[in-house]
Parts: structure tokens; sequence; C-alpha cells
């Protein structure tokens, strides 16, 4: 930018070639170039300082983007959950002044492998003295669950064997076995997953319809996600799409749980209050900080 920038001021066009070409063939144009070239200059340094405005809290970004990356690396938690507190307050601060951003700290590092039920006690523990304080409602911003490090160690044969992990006691006690779905073994996962198809209504249990009449409680659920993700498999299951047994992708609305409106999904949509917001270009690690993802995505929905 500074570059394009002192050359225009110079009046030097060897990186315009559009403004050669002008230049070349129309006299007149070349006096009138003489009299804005100082313009486009100040624009050109006006565009780079922006630039570099928006971009410079990468810096701080580093360690929180490696963290989500490998949650399982000895930093700072608390140093963590400020820095990624203060990112995410930059676009609210800008659209909603005076907007609180809270970062939910629990279950870190080796800690996010306890069973999901004990960590959903432990975040609903976390998030109610913030509800508390609110009782219009909060946003939540709910960032990936993925089987990532599990893809690390067992790269070669994680995608054909870990239900013979998972679809146990023992594995139950895993976190990540939790939400593992296969689809070339549906009749094991219904049977001993106790996590996932209790949520998603798959498996009729006696809290079925005072879980659907909470998820009606929300007001605006909004999915986001892309085909560049490179961890959430499949992509579109951030949409609640996923395979069939031959690892053909049903979309949500012919996924059996939308049809029969299992947990309310059906109703919210039908509400109007599903929205789905497709970016592509976004790598997994950059959801959160991505500020086109924000505007797109989130903005609108900001009260």
């Amino acid at each position: 930018m500074k570059l394009f920038s002192v050359l225009l001021q110079r009046q030097k066009v060897l990186h315009f070639p559009s403004v050669q070409m002008v230049l070349k063939d129309n006299a007149s144009a070349s006096e009138a170039f003489d009299k804005v070239a100082k313009k486009y200059s100040q624009v050109i340094n006006r565009v780079g300082q922006e630039f570099e405005n928006r971009f410079c809290d990468l810096d701080q970004l580093e360690p929180c983007v490696s963290f989500i990356s490998n949650p399982f690396m000895n930093v700072d938690i608390s140093c963590i959950a400020e820095q990624l507190s203060a990112t995410l307050s930059l676009d609210a601060e800008q659209t909603h002044p005076g907007t609180e951003v809270t970062v939910v700290d629990v279950y870190d590092h080796m800690a996010s492998l306890q069973p999901l039920w004990k960590q959903v006690e432990g975040f609903r523990k976390a998030v109610e003295p913030i509800m508390r304080k609110a009782p219009h409602g909060v946003h939540l911003l709910c960032f990936s669950q993925d089987t990532e490090y599990l893809r690390n160690l067992f790269p070669d044969s994680v995608k054909k064997t870990l239900f013979l992990v998972c679809y146990n006691g023992v594995g139950q006690k895993v976190s990540v076995c939790g939400y593992w779905n296969d689809p070339h073994h549906r009749s094991r996962y219904l049977k001993s997953n106790n996590f996932l198809p209790l949520l998603n209504g798959d498996t009729p249990h006696k809290e079925m319809e005072a879980w659907k009449d909470n998820f009606l409680r929300i007001k605006k659920l909004v999915l986001i996600g892309g085909p560049d993700d490179g961890v959430i498999t499949p992509w579109q299951s951030s949409h609640f799409g996923f395979y069939d047994n031959k690892e053909r992708i049903v979309e949500m609305r012919n996924q059996k749980f939308y049809r029969n409106d299992t947990f309310g999904l059906k109703t919210l949509s039908a509400r109007g209050d599903v929205s789905l917001c497709l970016q592509s270009g976004v790598q997994h690690i950059r959801w959160h900080s991505n500020y086109t993802v924000f505007s797109s995505c989130m903005e609108e929905w900001l009260t």
C-alpha cells in the first residue's frame, strides 16, 4: 500500500496498467491525473491504515487460535480467556456499545475429556449467574466440538474402528465418544451412546418434552459453517446435516429428527428462527476471528 501511495505521488504508473492505457491515449487525461494523483494517494493511505487497524489484534489472537487448535497445549487459560474476551469485544462494541462479553472458562486441557453430562452440569453452573444478570436474555457464541485430536492419534483407523472404543460403558466416560456418530453402526450408536442420541431425540426418554420446550425458548438459532472448515466432518453437520450409511449427505430438513420434530428444530425453523449461514474460505480455527463471518452471520441478530 505504501509503495502504491508513493508511486502515485510521484505520478509513476508502472503498477497501474489501466491508468497507463488512459494516459497514453488521452492528453487531457494526463492533466486531470496531475490534479487527482495526490487525492488517490491519500485514499490508498487511508485504506492501508484501515487494514492495519483491522488486523492489529492478530498478534494478541495468536495464542487463542493455537489453544483452540490444540486444547492440550501448556498455556495460562485465564490469559487466553482474557485475550479472547477482548477480541470478541472489538466487534460487539462497535455495533452495540456497552455489550459485555464473558468467556466461560470451564473444562480446559485434559478436563475437556470428562463425560459430557458432567460438563453440561458444570457449564450450567457457570452460566447461571451470567443469565441471572440478563433477564432479557443472552447471546451464546458456541465454537466447535470435534474429534480432531483423535484423528491425529488414530489417523488410519479412527473412522472404521472408533465405534469399538466409544460404544460401550467405558468409552462413554470420555467426552468425544458422547458425540461420535458412526453412520455405519447406527444400531450400536443408538443403543450405547448416552449423549447425542438423547439430545437429538433419536432415543426416546422421559425428558424429551421438557428439553424440547427449553429448546424452543431460543429466539434465533444461527448455524455457521462452510466447506473449507477442514475439521468438522462432514462440514454440513454445522447445519444439522449428516451422512447416511453410504456417506451421502442428508441435509437438515431430510433428517429424521427434523421431520419428526423430536427436539423442536422443525418448529423453530417454521417460526423463521433458524438461520443457516454458509461461508467459504474459512478454516476451522478462524471462524471466531473472521470479521466477514461476524458481519455476515452474527451482527444483524445482536440486539
